[in-house]
């Protein structure tokens, strides 16, 4: 009696956490899959801008490319301080391979191409704080891996 309620109750929870687990794993994939499409779509339009050589074409496709470079040195410090990393393991260990050299080879190009502070153009008081303080974490972050190999 016992027997049969403990294996279908083991195979129950089993399932379930492959369940889980499958849908996490298919979630990621899918958010990559789409936003790859909307990254690849903003791209089209900046490699038109490379074909004309003018100088606000130029100017919106480096700042483009600068506002790419300081979101990937934020998202690795958003990693570091909330990722979950046992589910990155899991699901993601092919990004995981190479992102610590992606993010020194980010570090060391702001380091020498310093950004610009924008925070003159933000209107609210909240949205500045917010500005500088992401700013001190960046900087703190180049700072920390502009010099390591």
């Amino acid at each position: 009696m016992t027997k049969s309620i403990v294996i279908p109750l083991v195979v129950g929870i089993l399932s379930f956490c492959a369940g889980i687990l499958y849908g996490f794993d298919s979630g990621i994939k899918n958010y990559a899959a789409l936003e790859s499409i909307l990254t690849g779509h903003i791209s089209t339009g900046y490699a038109k801008k490379l074909t004309s050589p003018n100088e606000d074409n130029i100017d919106a496709t480096k700042g483009y490319l600068e506002f790419q470079i300081d979101n990937g040195l934020d998202s690795y410090i958003w990693y570091k301080e909330s990722g979950n990393k046992l589910l990155s393991k899991i699901s993601l260990s092919e990004h995981l391979e190479q992102y610590e050299v992606s993010v020194i080879q980010l570090a060391k190009y702001r380091a020498n191409n310093p950004e610009t502070d924008i925070s003159k153009f933000l209107e609210k008081e909240s949205a500045i704080k917010s500005y500088k303080e992401t700013l001190h974490k960046r900087k703190s972050l180049i700072k920390q891996l502009a010099g390591a190999e």
